[in-house]
């Protein structure tokens, strides 16, 4: 009888099981038939404890494993190997796991967050099951390339990890679709260049940058505005002690900017002048193109259908120290296996850049350690390993 379900009906149960996202409950339902034709052939009775049927045998139980665990363990099972091949369901999860993390708004990873405490900050979907399994199981996956986002400024935090010890569930569920409907992730994202005042039109649920990251859509919900205020009514008085400081990565883009002297800014497409002096400029559209650069970030506000500038910035773009070296310059005497070889000069022919690489050599043992970056996206590793030279035994 066990043979049977063994060797039957627990593989056809397993083959489907990853492509779905069953809760406990409707995997109990499902079961109870299956519990009750199993123990009814071995002689035992249908109502035996639940419990001890799931048991290890080492413990008098039938060692019969529940559907959810099944669920959860394959959906783990062909997670991980999609991630490790990196094939086309590879990158779909991967882009489902950083739109998972946008939705959460926190810095960790949310695989290593409690699920019971965030999961009402995201939709249902099949990363959301996979993570209530692990949760429930305290099974921690430790990814390589976690789908984190990183911080713009010094002194800079994110703002659903600030709210989270200031609002109830209820609150944080409503700060969050304001938030993702203005497209913003951290104080620098909300806060003048200067890092000295949240932005006015913040408080309207109205942001003026463009973020880099690919955001889901979210309406305003107006009624939860007054609730998003008092929030960033907490942010100023924060920073007010801690403001915010040098730029170090930027996933904003400059929507608007402005003039050296200040006397005109442009969205790219229109062009305003400065019709008062004042402590607080207004600007007036123009027809003609003023002959002048734009090259610092500025931070406008419309009010009563009049354009004010907030605050100016020319934000300094850290770049990264890189040294090339020739290929027979890298390897020196020593060669590594033909396989990654074949990596290494394919990536070199793709104009791929070597940005670091280092070794040492032990009696009969040699190690090298390569990182590659692609030019055109300078902010990801594109591979990195390790491996010994030719002709190791171990």
């Amino acid at each position: 009888m066990f043979l049977s379900y063994d060797s039957v009906l627990h593989p056809q149960l397993t083959y489907r099981l990853a492509a779905n996202s069953l809760s406990f409950n409707e995997c109990d339902q499902m079961f109870k038939p299956v519990y009750e034709t199993l123990l009814h052939a071995g002689g035992i009775q249908r109502n035996m404890n639940r419990t001890l049927v799931r048991a290890s045998r080492q413990f008098a139980g039938l060692q019969i494993t529940h559907l959810y665990d099944f669920h959860g363990i394959e959906k783990l099972k062909f997670f991980i190997l999609h991630l490790r091949r990196f094939d086309t369901t590879g990158k779909l999860m991967q882009i489902l796991l950083q739109l998972t993390q946008l939705y959460t708004g926190k810095e960790k990873s949310f695989l290593q967050l409690a699920y019971s405490d965030n999961e009402f900050l995201t939709p249902p979907s099949w990363i959301k099951h996979l993570w209530e399994f692990l949760s429930s199981h305290d099974i921690e996956v430790d990814l390589t390339f976690p789908p984190t986002f990183r911080k713009q400024r010094t002194n800079d935090l994110f703002l659903m990890d600030f709210f989270s010890s200031r609002f109830s569930q209820s609150d944080l569920y409503r700060l969050n679709k304001i938030r993702l409907h203005m497209q913003v992730l951290l104080f620098s994202d909300i806060i003048s260049y200067d890092g000295k005042q949240v932005l006015p039109n913040i408080y309207d649920g109205v942001s003026n940058r463009d973020s880099i990251y690919e955001w889901p859509k979210q309406p305003l919900v107006t009624k939860y505005l007054p609730l998003w205020k008092r929030a960033c009514k907490l942010v100023h008085e924060h920073i007010q002690s801690n403001p915010l400081g040098q730029w170090s990565f930027e996933s904003n883009t400059c929507k608007w900017r402005v003039s050296t002297c200040s006397q005109y800014i442009t969205d790219g497409v229109n062009f305003y002048a400065q019709h008062r002096s004042s402590r607080q400029p207004t600007y007036k559209r123009i027809e003609s193109i003023p002959p002048t650069n734009f090259q610092t970030c500025a931070d406008i506000y419309w009010k009563h259908n009049k354009l004010y500038l907030v605050s100016r910035m020319s934000k300094v773009q850290h770049v990264r120290e890189e040294k090339t070296l020739p290929y027979s310059n890298v390897f020196g005497d020593y060669s590594l296996p033909k396989g990654i070889e074949r990596k290494i000069i394919h990536l070199l022919r793709k104009n791929r850049l070597l940005i670091g690489c280092s070794s040492h050599v032990t009696p009969n043992h040699s190690h090298y350690a390569w990182s590659f970056m692609d030019k055109q996206n300078q902010s990801a590793p594109l591979v990195s390993f390790s491996s010994p030279v030719h002709g190791d035994t171990d």
